[in-house]
């Protein structure tokens, strides 16, 4: 398992930076207008890619005798499934610039659709890849994939193709990685056409799918209501404050989940059960997650000036609230996995099918009101849908409060010890420190978080301490005796 995290994590970590270094230069070469209009238009497109994957990938990684016949079904719905959301994207285009009064988001769609064309190619494989726990060759894939789109989207960028310039990095992207899964895993019995296996694919597919669906409209529907309430420009800054406190997820726990997945369902297979690991998982997540958001909302003003520039000096404020309110949510990681590897999957479609259109009024009532009220009503709603997370993980899995409770004690520890250092140079020096005293700052919060590790006995530093011992097993005989 260490050594899945570990490929996973270089895939996805890498495949973040690609992308925050896409965002800082695209973010000096576009307008907050600009990126709102792509961000609106792929907010579209991802909630139609949810109808299409159909929660094949997931069915397969879980699935428990997996034959060839499931296979070439699962790989025959995706293929059917992409053509028919491809034509509807396409079609649909130009109601959706009619609806936000923009014929530009037409182009953008239509841009988008050719995408649909490579996910038959790459969904199934790069699912059979994840079974197999082959992670080297699924970091290999995203890394090339992510290069070729983030490359694509500056090149196009900075020659003046505005907004659909990160449309075509989309279809770039999609295009490798179906090129790579085809080399990796060439798996040609996937092509002969069979709906044999429908029956096992469906019932799970359609749960997978409302629960993805329901997620991703919780997410997607501030950029969707801001574009129609508020312009373009709203939707922008809105999305970048969003971004940047979805970092910390995506460069150190996005790489958790494919890899949890996979190995709850085998640890499940063999008999197992999850209460420990369950304990463990979270106090991990919110030990990287809760340091990390806390030296985001205090270093907010220097990490935007640095990152996107000064054009986008509005996103400060909303930063800084939307980084304390994804403190709630670090249960959300680990809960999807969780539950389809106990095949579980139906009960968290269920409780979003309650917690989502909650926060989605809540939200729609606030974005009335402005970007601020936005930020802030992600507060209530970010605490709610976590706490309902931790009891249904609970429920299920059946660790103990007491223990889960101990766990994020230390992860809170590990937390102020983080934010002390930038905290205090943000009070002598002021909200903006500069350059030099924000690279002190996160370094000093680096050292403390990693010091406190070990003093409170938190999981990770067992991790860490691991790590090293086995770097340092690998040094040559001589170097070790030096050291």
């Amino acid at each position: 398992m260490r050594r899945s995290l570990f490929l996973a994590f270089a895939d996805k970590s890498v495949g973040t930076l690609l992308s925050v270094g896409m965002m800082v230069i695209v973010s000096r070469l576009l307008t907050p207008a600009e990126v709102g209009l792509f961000l609106v238009a792929s907010a579209a497109v991802i909630l139609i890619e949810t109808f299409r994957d159909f929660g094949v990938a997931a069915c397969i990684v879980q699935e428990r005798n997996l034959t060839p016949v499931i296979v070439r079904s699962a790989a025959t719905i995706v293929t059917l499934l992409s053509a028919v959301f491809g034509v509807v994207v396409f079609t649909g285009a130009g109601w959706v610039a009619g609806f936000y009064g923009s014929p530009e988001i037409a182009t953008l769609l239509q841009v988008a659709a050719l995408g649909f064309l490579f996910a038959p190619i790459s969904g199934v494989r790069l699912a059979l890849l994840r079974r197999d726990m082959a992670f080297g060759a699924v970091a290999v894939i995203g890394i090339s994939a992510n290069l070729a789109g983030v490359l694509t989207a500056i090149a196009l960028a900075a020659a003046g193709w505005g907004a659909v310039s990160l449309s075509w990095g989309s279809v770039a992207t999609a295009a490798v990685a179906a090129i790579g899964a085809l080399i990796a895993r060439p798996a040609p019995e996937a092509f002969r056409p069979a709906l044999a296996a429908w029956r096992q694919i469906v019932p799970f597919g359609f749960w997978s799918t409302l629960v993805t669906l329901l997620g991703i409209l919780n997410e997607s529907m501030p950029r969707l209501l801001l574009g129609r309430l508020l312009g373009f420009g709203a939707v922008g800054v809105f999305s970048r404050a969003v971004s940047l406190t979805q970092l910390p997820d995506k460069v150190l726990l996005g790489a958790a989940q494919p890899v949890v997945l996979s190995t709850f369902a085998a640890r499940l297979r063999e008999g197992g059960d999850l209460r420990q690991p369950c304990v463990t998982a979270f106090t991990i997540i919110a030990s990287f997650q809760w340091p990390a958001l806390a030296c985001l909302a205090i270093l907010a003003d220097p990490i935007v000036a640095i990152m996107l520039g000064a054009q986008w000096t509005a996103v400060v404020p909303l930063l800084q609230v939307t980084a304390v309110a994804g403190m709630a949510l670090f249960p959300a990681t680990l809960i999807f996995p969780l539950l389809v590897s106990m095949g579980r999957i139906r009960d968290f479609a269920l409780l979003n099918a309650v917690l989502v259109p909650l926060s989605m009024s809540a939200l729609a009532v606030a974005s009335t009101f402005g970007l601020s009220a936005v930020a802030w009503a992600l507060v209530p709603v970010n605490v709610v849908q976590g706490a309902a997370m931790l009891w249904l993980a609970k429920r299920h899995a059946g660790f103990e409060i007491r223990a889960l409770g101990a766990g994020l004690a230390r992860a809170g520890a590990v937390t102020v010890a983080a934010a002390a250092v930038p905290m205090a140079v943000v009070l002598a020096a002021g909200r903006d420190p500069g350059m030099a005293l924000t690279g002190l700052a996160l370094g000093g919060a680096a050292g403390a978080w990693c010091a406190c590790l070990f003093v409170v006995g938190n999981p990770l530093a067992s991790e860490i301490a691991a790590l090293a011992g086995r770097l340092v097993s690998r040094l040559p005989l001589r170097q070790r005796a030096g050291a």
